[in-house]
């Protein structure tokens, strides 16, 4: 007898109910939590290696430059535009480098017997170069925009003009001084104007021309450059791209006589302090602007004078502040400013922190390897 098979009954599907959905959702989520720290701050390493490698060809070419001519580069030396009637400062350190950091077709369009602002100049000027920009400072890489005819003499036209950014600072030592210009030809007068650069303590300030052999305290402990990041003025009345421009020997300039990363000790509203410079901008945030900074967290990489490149934490023993919101509130405790001499005093007993004796060339200082 032939037999038949019976149908099979149909297979069921099962389906994942409402909680084990959500618990593998869950699980996901905890995972990418996880996972996400790790991507953020390898993230940050790489950032943080590149920006080293910034400042280290900087050094390089620093002492490049000092091999070949002499002396380290002044950031900057006040002269005459060739406009008739302007005054200004030539240009900035990294101008003065540009053949030894590969930026040689910059330096061919540039016309060094003028100032940075002279119309013969603004090929140059409108030139972003990438090895000056932190990759953490992305708001460095965004350009200013202004009227060309506000800042280059001799201009008559109706362009704009794009004004490019350095994450990067030539250090000027202790001080905040930018004498104005002692050129009697060009109607300035200022008696003082030697007196401020004979005080100046660190390697690359205005109408500076140091040798190795002015570096006594060493070239492993003395600062070339330093981070300035830009987007810390975004929480001030500062548009952070007016400051910084990398052709510029005042807006590239960085002093120690505040802390690195200030913005973390002092509000940016409540310091009157500035007493030894022109008047540029807001005085109120200077201690901000002409600081070193770092959007790397703890601190802030620095090149030295031997080539070297270092992160030193902002926890670094640093000059106390007045922080009482008086008449020098913001500035370094046992400080003050003489007017007549346009310098800067110190009272006796005040001595420098770490920080700033790592900014001066010649202070006699004895740092050990571990202190910072």
């Amino acid at each position: 007898m032939l037999r038949t098979k019976s149908p099979r009954e149909p297979r069921r599907c099962r389906g994942f109910t409402l909680i084990e959905l959500l618990v593998v959702i869950a699980i996901i989520a905890v995972l990418i939590a996880l996972l996400l720290p790790a991507v953020q701050a390898a993230r940050e390493a790489a950032r943080r290696a590149q920006c080293t490698n910034n400042l280290k060809q900087i050094a390089l070419a620093a002492m490049n430059y000092e091999s070949a001519v002499g002396t380290f580069p002044p950031n900057g030396e006040w002269q005459g535009c060739i406009t008739a009637g302007y005054v200004g400062t030539s240009y900035s350190v990294f101008l003065s480098m540009a053949p030894y950091f590969e930026q040689t077709a910059i330096a061919n369009s540039m016309n060094y017997g003028g100032c940075f602002l002279d119309v013969a100049n603004m090929t140059a000027m409108g030139v972003q170069v990438p090895s000056l920009l932190c990759p953490s400072d992305a708001i460095g890489a965004n350009p200013y925009s202004e009227p060309a005819s506000q800042y280059f003499s001799g201009y008559t036209g109706t362009n704009t003009f794009n004004f490019y950014t350095s994450s990067y600072g030539a250090m000027n030592g202790t001080w905040m001084i930018e004498p104005s210009p002692n050129l009697p030809a060009y109607g300035f007068s200022n008696p003082n104007f030697s007196n401020s650069i004979n005080s100046m303590n660190g390697m690359l300030h205005l109408d500076s021309h140091h040798t190795i052999a002015s570096i006594t305290d060493g070239t492993s402990n003395t600062i070339l450059f330093g981070e300035r990041a830009k987007d810390i003025l975004l929480k001030t009345q500062v548009n952070p791209l007016f400051w910084g421009w990398w052709y510029s020997s005042l807006r590239t300039m960085q002093t120690s006589m505040w802390p690195i990363n200030p913005q973390k000790q002092i509000a940016a509203l409540n310091c009157p302090g500035l007493k030894g410079i022109n008047a540029y901008g807001s005085s109120s945030v200077v201690q901000w602007i002409f600081s070193a900074s770092s959007d790397h967290p703890g601190g802030a990489n620095f090149a030295f004078t031997d080539g070297s490149v270092h992160f030193v934490k902002d926890t670094i023993s640093s000059w106390p502040l007045d922080k009482s919101g008086g008449t020098n509130s913001g500035d370094p405790i046992g400080v003050s400013y003489n007017a007549t001499n346009q310098t800067y005093v110190m009272a006796p007993g005040t001595t420098f922190g770490i920080y700033q004796a790592l900014s001066t060339r010649n202070g006699g200082e004895v740092i050990s390897s571990d202190a910072y």
